[in-house]
């Protein structure tokens, strides 16, 4: 299939072989500005990969292969093939341009059920003692694999004029804005989720019945009434969802306005996949690495050396070769308290790094 020619046969433009030539130019300058934008968001995920793949490194060949791990290369492996894809389709001369986008919406669907699905091993874990959440949550995640299956119908693929070069067309907007509102619904979900945890695990909602909704609700965004360590795990999960929830945000405005052109429309879904891939890779790893440990009792497992510690409190030495203070921080019945873990030779291998012999 090829794209009808403009303004007449290649015979009377100076370079027949430039794609842009045969589209009208305020169509050509947007499809532009769209490679421009997922070459950027391909070399920024390259870029990611790059400045951790020492801690992928690690993953391998420092702790069990488990289903979590895999689901977490696979999950990198089809967001970046996604984004090559795109930058490949609009950049390169191909002799099939429809299973060019096939190829795309399958990386495409498999990345974003890889995500989402980290995603449902962190809640699992945090309410491991209740199944029926556990089993909500993964209905929950089918629900929202079910509506990233519609960007396999989003549109089809064109060659342009007599060249080799592709560009989509007959888009269906609705098959593009279904998938985006659905992780939308899923990502303000599971943060929510989290957060209510964590407040239900420090009681902070103890003796707080003369304060009004507002006040509370406050209290809830902000964590300020929450221990220093598990706001922190509130604060890291809320710049996850801050960054998701924009740029999810950004993806439906632009679907959704009408006299936008197509190009446009389609524009962000790449960086929106690299962005939200690569915020919750770096969540699980923190949590593989011992830094938030997630289980019925959240924690984080080990200060950082930078961390400040409350005056008073005597550290003892750090282990030879560790980069972390021997404490435990966790939230329990008795209140918030410091666990020395000095004598721990085998933390969970599901949440933490296998033990070094000294």
């Amino acid at each position: 299939m090829s794209l009808p020619l403009h303004n007449g046969s290649p015979a009377f433009l100076p370079n027949p072989t430039t794609p842009l030539a045969f589209i009208p130019q305020p169509i050509a300058d947007t499809i532009q500005l769209a490679i421009y934008v997922s070459i950027g968001s391909t070399a920024m995920f390259v870029w990611d990969i790059l400045i951790n793949i020492s801690k992928d490194w690690r993953l391998i060949t420092q702790h069990d292969i488990t289903l979590p791990t895999i689901v977490y290369f696979t999950s990198r492996f089809c967001t970046l093939g996604t984004l090559l894809a795109i930058t490949i389709f609009f950049t390169a001369r191909l002799s099939d341009c429809q299973a060019a986008v096939i190829v795309l919406e399958a990386f495409f669907f498999s990345a974003m059920a890889a995500t989402t699905l980290l995603f449902f091993f962190r809640i699992r874990a945090i309410y491991s003692q209740n199944r029926w959440v556990v089993a909500a949550f993964f209905l929950l995640w089918l629900a929202n694999l079910g509506c990233s299956t519609t960007d396999f119908f989003l549109g089809n693929g064109f060659h342009i004029g007599p060249t080799k070069y592709c560009v989509i067309l007959e888009v269906k907007i609705a098959y593009a804005l279904i998938p985006a509102v659905a992780v939308l619904v899923h990502d303000t979900i599971i943060f929510t989720a989290i957060s209510l945890k964590l407040y239900a695990q420090s009681k902070i909602g103890v003796n707080r019945k003369g304060e009004s909704r507002a006040e509370l609700a406050k209290d809830l965004i902000s964590g300020r009434k929450l221990p220093k360590f598990s706001r922190a795990i509130l604060l890291d999960g809320q710049v996850y969802y801050m960054i998701s929830f924009l740029t999810t945000t950004v993806v439906i405005i632009m679907l959704v306005i009408p006299s936008l052109p197509l190009a446009y429309h389609l524009m962000m879904i790449g960086p929106h996949i690299a962005v939200v891939n690569a915020m919750a890779c770096y969540v699980y790893r923190s949590v593989r690495f011992g830094i938030i440990k997630e289980g019925p009792n959240l924690s984080v497992s080990s200060v950082p050396r930078t961390s400040a510690v409350a005056p008073g409190i005597n550290l003892l030495p750090l282990h030879r070769n560790s980069g972390h203070i021997p404490f435990s921080y966790q939230i329990s019945d008795g209140g918030p308290k410091f666990e020395s873990t000095a004598s721990l030779t085998s933390p969970s291998p599901k949440y933490g790094p296998r033990s070094s012999t000294s």
